[in-house]
């Protein structure tokens, strides 16, 4: 049994999230858990880009058991190749849940691209579903739900920023969806069946061999 690596899906999930953020509420959108946002702020700046910003980074993950197929996913995975008519390659995949933090970089309290903006684009996304989306990993189409906090933190004072007066909106949310061992494992496909029947006094009538071609759809 043959091993091929692949990326992990979780990778992709991250990418989804970014631009699923950016489409919602307008905005420059970064993975950044760095501690020392002066830095972040100067390398955005060097590109050019203005106001608002929003960065997001994960908190924990946490295996979800209660799905009915967990287990079939985590031990046989998912089909995510084929070689040829008799080989193809599965990767194990696991149902998690992704406890995540945005926040929202601002120098607006109130109006276009401001505090009070996201606040109210944030609990319209969480009540409509605007942050849903859907991965292609291999031959399969997986969908992955996010679920916002039903609140968010309204700075009571900007901080300075590199000597910017700068407001922060910090709030959770939680990602529904996979990851994946990057392992990919190959596996024979069976093609040819061979049958045989049985008449009166169990006479055999001339066994038959026949050729299974899989519709594997791309």
């Amino acid at each position: 049994m043959d091993q091929q690596t692949l990326v992990p899906i979780e990778n992709f999930i991250f990418d989804g999230v970014s631009q699923r953020l950016s489409q919602c509420f307008n905005c420059y959108v970064q993975y950044s858990d760095a501690e020392n946002k002066t830095l972040e702020f100067e390398k955005i700046r060097k590109k050019q880009v203005k106001f608002p910003y929003l960065f997001h980074n994960l908190i924990s993950v946490q295996s979800i058991d209660d799905m009915y197929n967990n287990g079939v996913l985590a031990r046989k995975g998912i089909w995510v190749n084929r070689e040829s008519y008799n080989v193809r390659s599965s990767v194990r995949l696991l149902y998690t849940r992704f406890e995540m933090q945005a926040t929202y970089y601002t120098n607006r309290d109130a109006g276009t691209d401001s505090v009070l903006f996201f606040m109210r684009r944030w609990l319209f996304a969480r009540r409509l579903g605007y942050l849903k989306f859907n991965v292609n990993y291999g031959n399969t189409k997986l969908a992955c739900h996010i679920e916002l906090s039903e609140s968010v933190n309204h700075p009571t004072q900007p901080s300075e920023m590199d000597a910017m007066p700068v407001y922060a909106v910090e709030s959770t949310f939680t990602v529904l969806g996979y990851m994946s061992e990057p392992a990919q494992v190959t596996r024979p496909v069976l093609t040819k069946i061979k049958t045989a029947t049985y008449v009166g006094d169990n006479t055999m009538v001339k066994p038959e061999i026949k050729d299974y071609y899989w519709n594997i759809k791309k």
